[in-house]
């Protein structure tokens, strides 16, 4: 099973016509759950198959929607199904499985278009950085994304560090209160204790060293085109950054001697970091929303919101992931229906208003545990 991406999603977005089916659930990795997995999967497909026989749906065509899902029940059964959750996706002439890195609702729903708004978490997972760990006793350099941490193993940098620990460039390791390292070109002096802070002839070493460090991990393929997230003591930080050509080093990093600190404990605080990075485009479509509220710019209401968005006026959308409105959405020429409880051939119309979004090059912020600006479900900004 591949992970979903973003194109993707954009792409399933698309598909839409004849009956969709698409059934979510979340895995387990140990305990009673493992055992658990097949017979929910196979509770959703029987879910499923009772939907498509009450929309009319030909047998034979109902069983090609639901063969993806009771393959995966079957590899279910022989093997162990794996934490996060899974995403099955099928129309009448193609499927797609996908193992997603979180747990997604239990659902299955039947409609003209595929349910992804529990899905739109995926793209707005930490995207691929790179973490750069400094330490004269060696230099590491490793490529991350969502779900994993990988060293990528270069000579030259171990040979660097070797050089600068032979030569005394970094003096003795200093102790130091954590806190926020100063942004680019911001100067803020950092609190040691013991040793006293390096002296100019030691910060001239580094600065060559890191020279020389900046060189090797910049000339890395693809290191360059993604964020830089920098680990180490906290006086190496400033001046790494001061001499470095990367174009993305990010002013937040890592404080603290990376040496005792496993790749997963790295892993788990630069994902932190860049997580922070990640999320600012959606800080600020936040803070533009709630300024725009109350005039003809914004709206949190699904009745103006879900036309806006067929007709392409939507530019930034807010939605709770978690909540589902069902109804039919029949385009201009028919009324919007909304119906209390759901309905057969029903799709979630707050799922209908993202697709529409994502189609027409919007950009849709879902939500798991805050509210829309505006202190609801939904909220939008509009182009026009």
């Amino acid at each position: 099973m591949d992970r979903i991406r973003r194109d993707k999603l954009r792409e399933i977005a698309a598909d839409s016509g004849g009956w969709r089916v698409s059934i979510l659930m979340p895995t387990h990795v140990a305990g009673a759950g493992i055992q658990q997995d097949p017979i929910r999967l196979k509770n959703l497909v029987r879910e499923a198959d009772d939907e498509l026989s009450q929309l009319n749906c030909g047998r034979e065509e109902a069983a090609k929607l639901l063969a993806p899902a009771k393959d995966l029940e079957k590899r279910f059964q022989q093997k162990q199904s794996g934490g996060g959750g899974v995403a099955v996706f099928a129309a009448k002439n193609s499927s797609e499985v996908f193992r997603l890195p979180f747990e997604p609702p239990e659902i299955a729903v039947v409609s003209r278009a595929f349910h992804l708004a529990p899905v739109l978490r995926a793209a707005q997972a930490v995207k691929p950085f790179f973490l750069l760990a400094l330490s004269l006793n060696g230099f590491r350099l490793y490529e991350c994304d969502a779900e994993q941490i990988n060293e990528i193993e270069n000579p030259e940098l171990q040979e660097i560090s070797g050089d600068a620990s032979k030569s005394g460039a970094g003096g003795k390791q200093i102790h130091f209160h954590t806190g926020s390292t100063p942004a680019r070109g911001a100067e803020r002096a950092a609190q040691f204790h013991g040793q006293g802070g390096p002296s100019d002839r030691q910060k001239d070493r580094l600065a060559r060293v890191f020279r020389r460090c900046d060189r090797v991990v910049c000339g890395q393929a693809g290191v360059r085109e993604k964020p830089l997230v920098v680990a180490g003591v906290e006086y190496y930080l400033p001046l790494y950054r001061e001499v470095s050509s990367h174009p993305q080093v990010l002013d937040q990093v890592v404080t603290g001697s990376p040496e005792p600190m496993t790749p997963a404990q790295l892993y788990a605080e630069a994902s932190r970091v860049a997580r922070l990075h990640f999320d600012e485009p959606r800080r600020q479509a936040t803070a533009r929303c709630e300024e725009l509220l109350g005039t003809p710019k914004a709206s949190d209401r699904l009745e103006e919101i879900l036309p806006a968005a067929r007709e392409g006026r939507v530019d930034v959308l807010f939605l709770d992931a978690n909540r589902r409105r069902w109804g039919f959405d029949g385009g201009p020429e028919q009324q919007l229906s909304i119906h209390e409880t759901r309905m057969p051939g029903d799709e979630d119309l707050l799922n209908c208003a993202a697709r529409h979004v994502m189609l027409n090059n919007g950009e849709v912020f879902p939500l798991f545990s805050e509210r829309a600006p505006g202190g609801g479900y939904l909220a939008a900004v509009l182009r026009y």
